[in-house]
């Protein structure tokens, strides 16, 4: 292989290491450390799952229904990378939103590198991150769709190590945790988001870690938990904001339980966090500029006049998103009739009936998520279940975890309808570890009921 092949085969291989070694580190980092030996083997075995996911879902029809999403972010990552090699930038062609709204004020359409503009005023989003990470694979390889769809498979073997430790920290034993693992090992779902170009896997990564972390810090004062979830926090800010609001209005409610002397190292903890993640959200928010307070101000406001504007416009604006004028329809013309659809599409959408009363047609990409919410649903009642048992046992924790599904399921439901299919799967490693705590308790509870009914019989005297 000549010199300059094995470059480019060695820099996105080093690369692509890195990653995986960060996604081991962060795992090793938020585990206690008599179970740093169960979190590799689940991370290892994670990624292994993940790519084996990958590769057989690319293999069906349905994978070539992509998501309008993931073809935004492909134009977004070649907008980026141009940039970076000094080329100017069609903002039309690359859909570039935000110059585009701007254009008229007489710089013309043209993104040109001299401009020292933020990149989230460029695309009109902050969400640009995993548009610039897509970005920069495009930078280092030409077999970069390759190398980026599997850098989903490096970010996504957190999730069953995730789930092993967050069942930990809610009182699963290493038993109860592993079943959790595997749960997050064998669910279809998050194989289906990483196939794509989505920021997703992203955004599950930076959610369950940083949830992770806050359970960590509830429960111990030493470790590294706190520079995790500093890091996590303010990367799902730039991601999905939405779950960054959920996780520090969830914060903010579990701090008033710790007031009290012996708790107030972890309150500062989480306070020094929160506020840190707030800063570097706004150091991504203004970059390339320089950071400024009126930049970190805007970081926090802007993102929810966005939503409000997505929330308030009208058919042909600019911020109209049709899902939301449509739930918005339906709730209009039937608030009952809309809330129960709201509940069935959140606890059992997208429905896998449908395969049997109108079978599979082959080119729909949401037929690819109905084994995985067959796993949902199997696992609704003991997440239902779980909540309560954690509730009882760990008030703080459950009280925790309960805000942040709370937070994003009025979110979610406000905006769309529902909270389902593509958005529930960032959260589902932390639901599988309710899953396995909840159907433990079930069956040892169905145990003794079973055995104390049996002794009963048994101890009856028989009629001669």
């Amino acid at each position: 292989m000549p010199t300059s092949e094995t470059f480019l085969f060695l820099l996105p291989s080093l690369l692509f290491a890195v990653l995986l070694l960060g996604v081991n580190l962060t795992a090793l980092a938020l585990c206690a450390h008599e179970e740093r030996t169960h979190v590799i083997g689940w991370c290892i075995a994670g990624f292994l799952a993940v790519c084996t996911k990958i590769w057989l879902i690319q293999l069906t029809p349905q994978w070539m229904d992509i998501s309008l999403d993931s073809k935004l972010y492909l134009l977004h990552s070649q907008a980026f990378s141009l940039h970076w090699q000094g080329a100017s930038v069609d903002a039309i062609r690359y859909r570039l939103e935000g110059f585009v709204a701007h254009g008229a004020s007489g710089r013309g359409f043209v993104w040109t590198p001299d401009m020292k503009l933020a990149y989230g005023s460029v695309l009109g989003t902050h969400e640009w991150l995993y548009a610039a990470l897509l970005g920069s694979w495009r930078l280092v390889t030409e077999e970069w769709f390759i190398w980026a769809t599997y850098s989903n498979a490096a970010l996504a073997s957190l999730f069953p190590a995730a789930s092993f430790g967050i069942a930990r920290c809610l009182g699963g034993s290493i038993r109860v945790a592993s079943v959790a693992a595997t749960l997050a090992l064998v669910d279809p779902s998050t194989g289906v988001n990483a196939s794509w170009l989505l920021k997703d896997t992203l955004a599950g990564f930076f959610a369950v870690a940083a949830i992770w972390g806050v359970l960590r810090i509830l429960q111990r004062n030493d470790g590294s938990a706190p520079l995790v979830l500093f890091a996590t926090a303010s990367g799902l800010a730039c991601v999905r904001f939405a779950g960054f609001v959920a996780l520090v209005l969830a914060i903010a409610l579990v701090a008033t339980t710790l007031l009290e002397r012996s708790r107030q190292p972890a309150l500062k903890r989480l306070s020094v966090c929160v506020i840190g993640s707030l800063l570097l959200f706004g150091v991504m928010y203004s970059s390339p500029q320089n950071m400024s307070l009126r930049s970190v101000m805007a970081a926090m406001l802007q993102p929810i006049k966005a939503q409000e504007a997505t929330l308030n416009a009208g058919e042909g604006q600019l911020a109209t998103d049709q899902t939301v004028v449509d739930w918005q329809s339906r709730f209009s013309e039937s608030p009952p009739k809309a809330i129960a659809t709201s509940l069935a599409r959140t606890l059992f959408a997208p429905y896998p009936w449908v395969m049997l009363t109108q079978g599979l047609s082959w080119t729909n990409s949401i037929e690819l998520y109905y084994p995985g919410v067959l796993l949902w649903i199997a696992c609704l009642p003991g997440i239902l279940w779980g909540i309560r048992i954690v509730l009882q046992r760990l008030p703080r924790e459950g009280l925790f975890l309960g805000g942040v599904f709370l937070a994003l399921l009025g979110a979610y439901t406000v905006f769309l309808g529902e909270w389902s299919t593509r958005q529930r799967v960032f959260m589902l490693p932390v639901f599988f570890s309710y899953a396995a705590i909840g159907w433990h308790d079930i069956y040892t509870r169905s145990k003794v009921k079973f055995s104390a009914l049996r002794d009963e019989c048994l101890s009856r005297p028989t009629d001669p």
